[in-house]
């Protein structure tokens, strides 16, 4: 019982997070969303995750069962809420609270490239002296966003990286 109380708050949370990013991202003026998968997967994981959850419901208020397995809402919604950005002329906007929620552009490095097995296009972003880059592989190449990097961001292409 204790547990589930956990799960749920945790739940809660999640969701006020994304909440937040949201709305830092509606507030942007200029901004291009980007994904870390392309709209096929992301379709299929919203229709699951919602199956999910209607399942839940279901069993839960019509049924009567007690729901023993409050923690499997969370991995979906856990990666929701690290699967997009917003890009700005200033930095990237959603994964702060504060400074209305952008990260400046200095904190990054990027670059375009290709990864597995069907050499799917991406785009890397490099954090901050990190190694391992957030790949992201829906809407990069969105004019908007081409623009936006190669007018502000020119400084932080990332050519060393292999």
């Amino acid at each position: 019982m204790i547990l589930n109380l956990v799960f749920c708050g945790m739940y809660l949370l999640f969701i006020i997070f994304i909440s937040i990013k949201v709305r830092y991202i509606r507030k942007a003026k200029q901004k291009v969303i980007i994904y870390k998968f392309n709209k096929k997967r992301a379709v299929v994981l919203g229709i699951a995750y919602s199956l999910l959850v209607t399942g839940y419901v279901f069993m839960w208020l019509i049924l009567g069962f007690d729901i023993d397995d409050v923690h499997t809402l969370i991995l979906p919604l856990f990666y929701l809420e690290i699967s997009f950005i917003g890009i700005t002329p200033d930095g990237t906007v959603g994964d702060a609270i504060k400074n209305n929620g952008i990260t400046p552009k200095e904190n990054y490095r990027y670059r375009y490239t290709f990864k597995g097995a069907f050499q799917t296009e991406c785009l890397e972003i490099y954090h901050k002296n990190m190694k391992k880059p957030e790949i992201y592989y829906g809407n990069i190449r969105n004019p908007e966003l081409i623009k936006m990097l190669e007018e502000n961001y020119s400084e932080y292409v990332d050519e060393d990286s292999t």
